[in-house]
């Protein structure tokens, strides 16, 4: 019996979350060898398109696997790996895959377009519930009588993002391989130092969606007066990696710096901005100087440098105490900040994305600095707890893990017979719009 044909319209080929998503996703379909899979590559906003690395079997094989040009044929399966208002149910089945959102709740198109779908599958609990607990009414006229809800009705799966720990696992950072891009971080001079990974995006101070300005000032205001003895560093960049955007993040920190007393014995705040490998993230997760990660994030569809950092190095991790790294993340076994749901700032709002009236967490300030002098003050006691969510990620989210369980989702929405339809037209999914 000839395999079931499987085709995937995802940013794979991006050096982005998605992208990387989306290889992980393309990787353990292809493993599994149970479809007849071709792939389609979406572009996804300005990222670069290098994320397929030569010296991967796997990477090469799906760009083998791309096919150019129309499709003809309805697949019997179709996964879209995007935001949900850009799903096409082009297949028999149709699968969308997405990280979901910061946010409380999701766009009336996303579940417009998530009801299109067969089922769709999201990272964590928050995601899911920032879809299936949001009603929109209908009325007849602005003030009229609701004559319809739209509401999600469609199966949501969740399907954790697996952490490949053939790659995220320890490093060791006395061996003479050493990146060359990482050569700042092992010559800081101090030997505590926290990890920052995330993008600086649009929105006012406070107000972008990692609160990255947020850390800076609450990392500032705990350790004011402790120069060289404790350190930030911020793996950071805004829309990509060019000169101009460096030196607005550093103009960024410079106004927080200004903004507080004393800047002479204000604690280092070091900036890594190159577009690093997964092996050069790995590294530096594990340089001996980086201590613990921290993030004061409003929100996360999953957190995936959290579970890739808390895997690979068994560090204590600090996190707001809301959203998609819960899944993960406990108050058991790591610091997380107390914060209050509000409302998105109108800086942020993102048209059918970050939707006005959408709500996310602010972190309490006063929390984060007691928890980030805990962390520092007491580091050897927050061991254990670091270790018990390394274990509890390598042993039960892991992407061999996560493999078992897309197959057994994917098996669940499998048609029952192979699809022998003919398209009416040509169908050329390499012209979706781009996504950011």
């Amino acid at each position: 019996m000839s395999k079931q044909s499987l085709l995937i319209s995802a940013p794979y080929p991006s050096r982005s979350g998605y992208g990387a998503h989306s290889r992980d996703i393309c990787r353990c379909l292809i493993e599994s060898d149970e479809y007849d899979i071709q792939l389609i590559p979406l572009n996804w906003g300005n990222c670069p398109c290098n994320g397929l690395k030569e010296d991967d079997p796997i990477h090469q094989r799906m760009a083998e696997l791309t096919f150019k040009g129309a499709i003809k044929e309805q697949p019997d399966i179709f996964v879209h790996i995007t935001i949900p208002n850009e799903f096409k149910p082009y297949g028999k089945s149709n699968i969308g895959i997405t990280a979901g959102i910061e946010t409380d709740r999701v766009s009336m198109k996303w579940i417009q377009a998530a009801n299109t779908m067969t089922a769709m599958i999201v990272p964590s609990m928050h995601s899911r519930n920032a879809h299936a607990n949001v009603t929109y009414d209908m009325k007849q006229g602005p003030d009229g009588p609701v004559i319809n809800q739209i509401k999600n009705y469609k199966p949501i799966e969740v399907l954790f993002e697996g952490v490949d720990t053939n790659i995220f696992k320890f490093y060791d950072t006395d061996k003479s391989d050493k990146s060359e891009e990482l050569s700042k971080v092992y010559d800081i001079p101090e030997e505590f130092a926290f990890l920052y990974v995330g993008h600086w995006l649009q929105g006012n101070f406070r107000e972008d969606r990692k609160d990255t300005g947020g850390l800076i000032y609450n990392f500032l205001s705990a350790f004011n007066y402790m120069k060289g003895q404790v350190a930030l560093v911020l793996k950071v960049s805004g829309a990509g990696f060019s000169l101009l955007d460096l030196e607005e993040i550093k103009d960024k920190i410079n106004k927080i710096k200004d903004n507080l007393p004393d800047r002479e014995m204000q604690p280092n705040v070091y900036i890594v901005h190159g577009d690093l490998t997964d092996s050069e993230m790995n590294e530096l997760y594990n340089i001996n100087k980086i201590k613990a990660m921290v993030t004061c994030t409003h929100g996360e569809g999953y957190g995936r440098p959290l579970a890739e950092f808390a895997a690979a190095t068994g560090k204590p991790v600090l996190a707001t105490g809301w959203s998609g790294q819960l899944d993960f993340l406990n108050h058991d076994d790591c610091l997380l900040f107390n914060y209050n749901i509000k409302p998105v700032a109108d800086s942020v709002v993102w048209e059918d994305i970050i939707i006005k009236g959408s709500n996310w967490a602010y972190v309490d300030d006063a929390d984060v600095v007691n928890k980030l002098k805990k962390c520092f003050y007491k580091y050897e006691d927050l061991l254990p707890g670091a270790k018990r969510i390394q274990n509890r990620i390598v042993n039960s989210m892991s992407l061999s893990n996560m493999k078992d369980r897309l197959l057994m989702i994917i098996d669940k929405y499998r048609p029952a017979t192979k699809s022998n339809i003919i398209l009416p037209g040509k169908i050329d999914l390499s012209k979706l719009k781009k996504m950011i």
